[in-house]
């Protein structure tokens, strides 16, 4: 209950912890962990269509680099083309996931004291 003492919409209601991606307000660098095209069960914009079909790639992000010494990651990051794209000159250029490490070293999926410029991903 608000201090009015009304209450909020639920959509208009969130957890800064929750949702810590939603509170990015500058430009922040990261390496692509893994790449979720429109059809994939983890695109979260698949499952809002009947055909299970979305209208965009999404990747999950490791952010190495946001002013801050902590790595976190985004969840649902949308791809967008490379230059503008539409019905008649449709293009799509997806990045790269991470699978391994570029020097051969033992690759930790968790990324515990990785170095982030050994791994393979864009």
């Amino acid at each position: 209950m608000l201090k009015s003492g009304t209450m909020p919409q639920g959509g208009l209601t969130h957890d800064a912890a929750d949702y810590g991606h939603e509170e990015v307000t500058h430009p922040v660098l990261g390496v692509v962990l893994n790449v979720y095209c429109s059809d994939d069960p983890l695109n979260t914009l698949a499952g809002a269509f009947q055909d299970i079909r979305g209208p965009a790639c999404q990747a999950r992000v490791l952010v190495v680099n946001d002013g801050t010494d902590q790595p976190w990651i985004l969840p649902n990051v949308i791809i967008t083309p490379s230059s503008s794209s539409g019905a008649d000159n449709y293009q799509e250029e997806l990045p790269k996931g991470v699978s391994q490490s570029i020097d051969g070293s033992v690759f930790n999926s968790a990324f515990k004291d990785v170095a982030m410029n050994k791994l393979d991903g864009d």
